[in-house]
């Protein structure tokens, strides 16, 4: 009887070892994970401006050319960053890493339309690259007690800055034309619904501990409100018929706004991950 009582105890113990050793690794992989992320997310965000600085230069804008060159280096830099850590297991890395590099290599013949859909695509993989870091870093609902709906901080989140960095792009474009083409119509009013439904659904989903509350509702007030002002402009002075007289750099800055503000709730939504582990 008591040998039987001490083979319990002894396959408790154990077990008990070998769930404390699991976690402490599950812990060490989901702190590096929100640093890597951390880098991705910039790496995004580089990726952005290096869109808009080349399809400045590709429509004549040679002033942009100095910037740009500064550009490329931040993104190889922050490339070299995420390269250091674990995430380059990850099978996308690599197709992310060979796209970078010819498009880094781009030359001045290629058309502002084409330029635009590599670095959309580029971006977008990247987003898709950061949600495989997060699960494999073990940072999703069902390993982070309270963030149940974490996931759409690492998918839909993203995915919405991006989609006011495409209204960006392309209205700053059309605002400096005058001019707003059929093709761009279709972009922006697309654009503009997906945005629509993400403000409805997603902002609303997003978790938070109970005493990041007010900071939470801070931050979601002031993004709808930024992307607001940004629906009514684009609706009021690029898709009319009238002429467009908004100043570019206005336009520019207010989407810039909205951007801001959904990146600090992503960064919110970060240092809140960051506390749970």
């Amino acid at each position: 009887m008591e040998i039987t009582v001490l083979l319990i105890l002894t396959i408790i113990a154990g077990m008990l070892v070998t769930s404390s050793r699991k976690r402490h690794i599950e812990r060490l992989r989901q702190v590096d994970g929100i640093e890597v992320i951390k880098r991705i997310k910039n790496l995004i965000y580089l990726i952005q401006v290096h869109r808009g600085l080349s399809s400045a230069l590709l429509k004549g804008d040679n002033s942009a050319n100095a910037k740009l060159i500064n550009a490329k280096a931040d993104i190889f830099a922050a490339i070299e960053t995420i390269n250091a850590t674990f995430a380059n297991d990850l099978e996308r890395w690599a197709s992310i890493e060979d796209h970078w590099g010819r498009l880094a290599q781009q030359t001045s013949d290629k058309s502002v339309s084409y330029n635009f859909d590599q670095h959309t695509s580029l971006i977008m993989n990247v987003a898709c690259f950061l949600e495989d870091v997060a699960e494999s870093a073990y940072l999703t609902s069902g390993c982070l007690n309270g963030f149940d709906n974490v996931g759409y901080v690492w998918r839909e989140l993203l995915h919405t800055t991006e989609n006011v960095g495409q209204c960006r792009a392309i209205g700053t474009s059309v605002v400096v034309q005058k001019s707003c083409s059929s093709a761009d119509k279709t972009k922006l009013n697309d654009l503009l619904q997906a945005l629509s439904e993400i403000s409805e659904t997603t902002l609303q989903k997003l978790p938070y501990l109970p005493d990041e509350q007010r900071e939470h509702d801070r931050l979601i007030k002031k993004t709808n409100a930024n992307m607001s002002k940004l629906f009514t402009v684009i609706k009021t002075e690029l898709l009319s018929e009238r002429t467009i007289t908004i100043d570019s750099h206005h336009y520019f800055d207010l989407a810039t706004d909205t951007m801001t503000g959904i990146n600090e709730i992503f960064e919110h939504q970060l240092k809140q991950v960051g506390r749970i582990v």
